[in-house]
């Protein structure tokens, strides 16, 4: 019997052999890293409307709910120039059931400067988004990779006099050069 017979047992064992060696929490596998990633925009709450622009250079912070029902700050992310972000999230994760979602969500501080997004400048609170499974990667060096993906964002404000109107303009804005 060789391995040129049978692949498909090769493949089996292989992911059996992966699935062994990554540690267990109650019979479910222990995730040992995450991405998350998501696009913020110029828009009244974050959310990306056709034409809209990216927020350049704005911290997205992963905050998470502890078994202890405390609040940490588990990575954080920059947004490039087009608005996207990625956080990476190194060490156990802990055990993520299928369909499950861990108790986390990305958020990102306002007011913004007047040069990164006009719209949101003169608000005070924050964006959050939710995570959204994507998929579980298998990587025999990294172990398991949980994939997220902020797809929407809503606006908490800290006075409602300084929200933005909910109307979202789907114009471009200009590009202000920095001072």
């Amino acid at each position: 019997m060789g391995y040129k017979q049978y692949p498909a047992l090769i493949v089996i064992v292989i992911v059996v052999a992966l699935l062994l060696s990554t540690p267990l929490a109650y019979g479910v596998p222990v995730v040992d890293n995450a991405i998350i990633s998501g696009k913020i925009c110029c828009t009244s709450n974050g959310n990306c409307a056709p034409r809209s622009v990216g927020v350049r250079s704005v911290t997205v912070n992963l905050n998470c709910m502890t078994h202890s029902g405390e609040l940490e700050t588990l990575g954080q992310g920059i947004t490039n120039a087009t608005g996207e972000f990625i956080i990476q999230v190194n060490g156990s994760v802990g055990p993520i059931f299928p369909g499950d979602v861990p108790p986390c969500n990305v958020f990102v501080n306002l007011p913004l400067n007047f040069t990164v997004c006009p719209i949101l400048s003169t608000t005070t609170g924050i964006i959050s988004g939710v995570l959204t499974p994507v998929r579980i990667i298998i990587d025999a060096v990294a172990g398991l990779i949980a994939v997220f993906k902020v797809v929407s964002f809503s606006l908490t404000v800290d006075d409602p006099q300084s929200a933005p109107p909910s109307t979202t303009s789907t114009a471009p804005l200009p590009v202000l050069p920095f001072s």
